[in-house]
């Protein structure tokens, strides 16, 4: 573990290891739920490098579809190498790829990566922890094996990861909006989330558009010269709110669901 200055100041040195296969269907889920299109959001990728000293994405090449043409397989190709290049040019990451095999023994060589890469520096002690985003059972093993080495493990998971593969890890980490919600895009440049805020209810001319009280807050949708605002108080203490602001109704609505963990009538959305 470095030292810096003449202090006892420590830095912990954290490896975030990525299984892009997984990242991608969980990007792929918030894309339908927010626009119903599988492809309309994209990721920052550069967000992954705030959480960790390194970063290692781990792919593999996609394998031709069956009745998919020459011209469309080369250009879905080009897409992903496209995106491979961009990877590589981010301070601290770093991109390993399967090879083009077929579909299984791709992702099974991607599995084989991972292994040896978290082994081998768990063995030489390059990291303090380590955080592996995946949601793939056949991790298990790997996991309890760097906990018997002492290495400490956080499973960044999706939301169907198997009960056996989280048991395995030091720590756990939910793969949802409230963890990647950072590093989300609904157009470039264009944070997904809007500002999620708690103080002092905003004060501005605005139509009410509708309400609902759950666990006894109020929650209220409304519309004012700067789009719509959605928030949550308590009515025995409603001068502070949780309010967030943004132009888009349904955005909002759906982003204040799943921040704050709950459902919202229908009324809520246009």
């Amino acid at each position: 573990m470095p030292m810096y200055g003449g202090g006892a100041s420590f830095r912990e040195i954290s490896y975030l290891f990525v299984d892009m296969g997984c990242f991608r269907e969980c990007l792929k889920r918030l894309s339908l739920r927010y626009f119903n299109d599988p492809l309309a959001l994209v990721c920052d990728h550069s967000f992954f490098r705030s959480t960790a000293s390194k970063v290692f994405f781990y792919d593999a090449v996609p394998a031709k579809e069956n009745g998919e043409d020459h011209t469309a397989y080369n250009q879905r190709i080009d897409q992903r190498m496209a995106e491979v290049g961009k990877l590589r040019l981010l301070d601290g990451c770093h991109v390993q790829l399967g090879d083009l095999r077929g579909k299984k023994a791709a992702q099974k060589k991607v599995d084989v990566m991972i292994a040896v890469d978290m082994l081998m520096h768990t063995f030489r002690r390059n990291m303090d922890n380590c955080t592996l985003l995946t949601g793939d059972s056949d991790f298990q093993p790997l996991l309890e094996a760097l906990n018997r080495e002492g290495m400490f493990t956080t499973l960044w998971h999706p939301a169907q990861a198997p009960a056996d593969l989280m048991g395995a890890a030091d720590s756990v980490r939910p793969l949802n909006l409230q963890t990647l919600g950072g590093g989300l895009r609904r157009a470039p440049g264009v944070p997904l989330l809007p500002a999620f805020n708690a103080d002092i209810r905003p004060r501005l001319d605005k139509t009410d558009l509708a309400d609902t009280v759950i666990d006894g807050r109020v929650y209220l949708l409304s519309e004012n010269q700067r789009g719509y605002l959605i928030e949550h108080f308590d009515p025995k203490a409603s001068a502070t709110s949780h309010h967030a602001q943004d132009k888009d109704r349904n955005i909002l609505v759906k982003a204040a669901e799943d921040i704050w963990g709950i459902e919202l009538p229908k009324d809520f959305f246009s």
